[in-house]
């Protein structure tokens, strides 16, 4: 990839499993049938990183992933877990719902996979800077506090930051009261703020 334009084709993202400000959402039980649709979505999705060279990896769609959060990258296990949230609760099986549901879900996906690029040194240092400069000044827009409030189930984003705050001080907002935290370099909020970015372009 030579810049920003390149790597939106490129790069995916990731969701660290810690504490977030992101309030818990309440997660029905999940019934027989939304177990199955759930199994086949994550096949769909495994096959997809497969298909682009992620073959040590897996994508699992669960009921709640963390503590209310849309997804979490596992660098352990090489497991992507994405939330089987409310706007996936409507739908079914068919082809259609299945092709509706990975879109769905691509912009947690891409997030989650910009983690996974981070840690295998995909990301030349040319790219880097011009990623960080990327994601210290553009900011949040109306489409991306639409997409992860309609996924995180509350108004995560208010209205006010739109416009106002970059994905570098989103990400910081995020995660900065996380349990983790105190463990935290600048790096890991401009890779939390990057990957942030990253679902943004898939949206």
């Amino acid at each position: 990839a030579q810049d920003i334009r390149d790597l939106r084709e490129e790069v995916g993202a990731g969701w660290d499993p810690g504490k977030s400000r992101i309030p818990d959402v309440p997660v029905p039980e999940v019934t027989p049938e939304q177990s199955d649709f759930a199994q086949k979505l994550s096949e769909i999705l495994g096959k997809a990183l497969r298909d682009i060279g992620l073959k040590d990896y897996a994508v699992s769609v669960e009921g709640d992933v963390s503590e209310g959060s849309l997804g979490s990258f596992d660098a352990i296990e090489r497991l992507i877990r994405l939330s089987n949230n409310a706007e996936l609760a409507e739908l079914g099986e068919s082809e259609a719902d299945l092709a509706r549901a990975r879109e769905i879900l691509r912009p947690v996906t891409s997030h989650e996979m910009f983690h996974i690029f981070s840690r295998r040194g995909w990301i030349k240092l040319k790219e880097w800077n011009r990623l960080i400069k990327y994601a210290k000044t553009k900011k949040l827009t109306p489409e991306f506090r639409e997409h992860f409030n309609g996924q995180a189930g509350r108004d995560v984003i208010p209205e006010s930051d739109v416009g106002k705050k970059s994905f570098y001080n989103f990400a910081k907002d995020v995660y900065g009261d996380s349990a983790d935290s105190k463990f935290w370099i600048d790096q890991d909020y401009i890779e939390e703020a990057v990957a942030f970015a990253a679902q943004a372009w898939s949206l």
